[in-house]
Order: structure tokens, then sequence, then C-alpha cells
């Protein structure tokens, strides 16, 4: 369900692989322009990709670390 962000923000959660707990403000908007190809959710296999609205900049975290995430609406 992550790939519905490509319109929205979202509050993500996630543990970095040093166990920190991250809650970030996050977005796939401008992922085609930046990366010049759609996002496609089906290519997920080790990393998620996305853009963290606050530091504006493209970050990426491990699949099996992420725990949630909500629509900020």
């Amino acid at each position: 369900e992550f790939y519905r962000l490509i319109c929205k923000k979202a509050a993500v959660a996630y543990m970095k692989q040093d166990g920190t707990f991250k809650l970030v403000k996050g977005t796939l908007v401008g992922y085609e322009k930046d990366f010049g190809k759609q996002y496609d959710p089906m290519e997920i296999k080790n990393t998620v990709v996305y853009r963290d609205v606050e530091q504006q900049r493209w970050m990426t975290f491990k699949i099996e670390n992420f725990m949630e995430w909500r629509a900020i609406v």
C-alpha cells in the first residue's frame, strides 16, 4: 500500500538498520520526474524509496524494517 503515496504525503514509521526508530513525512510526488520512470510497487524487492518532505531529499529504508504508514490529510 506504500505506493498510494504517489499523490499524497504520509507519516511513515520504520526502524533504521542500527535500531533507531524513524517517523518521517514522506511522499512519492516527483518520483517520475527525478528518476525518469513511473513508480512501480511490484519492483520493490529490498528497499523502499521515498522523498523526505522535511529534508527535501530522496531516502530509502529496507522493506523488512517497515512498520506502518498513515496518510496525512
